[in-house]
């Protein structure tokens, strides 16, 4: 009869020891660009590095189905605009535009009115792709480019003029000192546009009825992919926007 070695018994590992009552079992350490575990959630490493945090966080939250090749479906996308409240005519202007990046993204031309209808004929869209898309551009805060950065999130939330809150002119103060450090001119426009979404969709309204984010709710954003606490549903339409946008600009040409 052959008897099957199961190692020396003077050498085997310890088996690994149940936590005692009150104790809580040892946690896998955190990613820090990935602090939300969104690679975990979609089982794929490149997921920590979308760079959009609405992107992020509607992701993270089940608003839209990411399927195995990380493909969200144009209707997901149209449903999870609604749901963070986008109205009509701008979410159909937002959907004109991913589904070009989208178009983008696959490699097919986008160009003449043959790229526009073939654009308009995408139905999904590749989220973990997003970093070599156009949505990328100079002058954003750093904080999700190459994944999650605290240092950078730190930064954007040092422009807080009483400390608490982060408000529309010191968002564009934020902007303004990135695009110093990171020129061009489209960075600008692009970094009012992004910060002004981010104002809108997450922020939340003071007494006066101006848009403010706290600095933990900017955190739970960017952070931990989650909504601030107390969050309700915006709305928001091409004239809240529009104002967000125009009122940064303006603030930017009276610090220069």
């Amino acid at each position: 009869m052959i008897i099957q070695a199961k190692g020396c018994p003077f050498h085997r590992q310890p088996a690994p020891t149940a936590p005692k009552q009150g104790e809580q079992a040892p946690q896998p350490p955190v990613d820090s660009t990935d602090p939300a575990g969104l690679s975990d959630k979609l089982n794929n490493p490149k997921a920590a590095l979308i760079p959009c945090p609405w992107w992020r966080t509607v992701i993270n939250n089940d608003m839209v189905k990411v399927d195995s090749n990380g493909n969200v479906s144009m209707k997901d996308l149209r449903h999870a605009l609604k749901a963070t409240g986008v109205t009509f005519g701008l979410r159909e202007g937002a959907m004109l535009g991913i589904k070009r990046v989208a178009a983008q993204l696959a490699g097919a031309p986008t160009g003449g009115i043959s790229g526009f209808m073939h654009a308009m004929c995408i139905d999904k869209i590749n989220v973990l792709d997003l970093p070599k898309s156009s949505l990328m551009h100079t002058g954003d805060s750093g904080t999700l480019r190459k994944g999650f950065n605290q240092e950078n999130l730190d930064r954007l939330l040092s422009f807080s003029s009483d400390g608490r809150r982060v408000t529309a002119n010191d968002l564009a103060d934020a902007n303004k000192k990135q695009v110093e450090a990171d020129p061009g001119e489209s960075g600008r426009k692009f970094g009012i546009a992004e910060y002004s979404i981010l104002l809108n969709v997450f922020g939340k309204k003071d007494e006066d009825g101006q848009k403010y984010l706290t600095k933990e709710d900017l955190s739970r954003v960017f952070k931990n992919n989650q909504f601030p606490e107390n969050w309700e549903k915006p709305k928001v339409g091409f004239f809240a926007l529009g104002k967000s946008i125009l009122g940064m600009f303006e603030r930017q040409k009276q610090t220069d």
